[in-house]
């Protein structure tokens, strides 16, 4: 019986370092990586904006309008970080985007309840 395990084993093993290496590569998470990726392929900026949106407004910590869209939003989003790297060269490129774009949101739309410090 335990012959017969040790051939699925590991075929089981191969199956599994095939699928890990058939992974799509990683989402760059650098400001200027993304900034860069953005421009090729906004789709992917636009699903990780929404998915940081969501989190802040329901942490109440962003208040986007009911009016703007999430593709509206993703797009200031998106513009506004090209903004900043450009108008501010060396400070953001190496600065994690996902963070970058949660202040974004939050300085972009404030929510009433909680005042800007």
């Amino acid at each position: 019986m335990t012959r017969s395990i040790i051939p699925n084993v590991f075929a089981v093993l191969l199956l599994c370092s095939g699928a890990a290496s058939a992974a799509p590569a990683p989402v760059p998470t650098t400001t200027a990586s993304m900034v860069s990726r953005c421009k090729d392929a906004p789709d992917i900026c636009k699903n990780l904006i929404a998915a940081e949106s969501a989190k802040l407004e329901a942490a109440r910590e962003a208040c986007i309008p009911k009016e703007i869209s999430k593709e509206s939003a993703a797009d200031r989003v998106m513009h506004t970080a090209e903004e900043v790297l450009e108008e501010v060269p060396g400070q953001f490129e190496n600065f994690d985007y996902t963070i970058l774009a949660r202040q974004l949101m939050t300085f972009l739309w404030p929510c009433a309840d909680k005042p800007i410090s």
